[in-house]
């Protein structure tokens, strides 16, 4: 994760399947797997599927893993599109919620737990004060942008479409 990109972690505290929770994504957003490309040893390119890893519309990376009796969904957005990947994000969060999951929000050791659903403008505030530095040195070097692309695809990107900078 570069200077592009957030990220965050839904670590529900209940003793089921990873799989339960992503087909509870899965009725209400597109995901597909997440195709990634891996250099070994500069001499060839070698596709790779990640069974943990998917792509959440087009804009979001979306992890689920099983640990220590638990599912952890790490939330992965690009700064280039932040405002709607805060929507959806916090979608994704009050779908998990609404299974009465108990649910604790995570980055590092910023943590936020409550019985209930937290509202959406505490939960922009909660990433706000994580990211604020790191996004505004993003937008400091690339302007405000609004463009759908994932994190790994971005310096690409802005490669091929030098003139949407600033």
């Amino acid at each position: 994760m570069g200077m592009e990109s957030y990220f965050f972690h839904i670590n529900i505290h209940e003793n089921i399947d990873k799989n339960i929770v992503l087909e509870h994504i899965r009725q209400n957003f597109n995901l597909r797997p997440n195709y990634t490309k891996i250099k070994r040893k500069i001499i060839f390119n070698k596709v790779i599927y990640e069974n943990n890893r998917f792509i959440l519309d087009d804009t979001l990376i979306i992890e689920a893993e099983n640990i220590d009796n638990k599912v952890v969904v790490s939330i992965e957005g690009c700064f280039a599109n932040y405002q709607p990947n805060l929507k959806k994000s916090y979608e994704v969060y009050k779908i998990i919620k609404s299974k009465n999951y108990n649910v604790v929000l995570s980055v590092g050791n910023h943590k936020v737990q409550e019985k209930g659903l937290i509202g959406f403008e505490r939960f922009c505030s909660w990433l706000k004060q994580i990211f604020e530095n790191k996004y505004n040195n993003f937008e400091r070097l690339y302007g405000k942008l609004n463009i759908t692309v994932l994190p790994h695809e971005f310096y690409d990107y802005i490669k091929r479409n030098k003139s949407i900078l600033k």
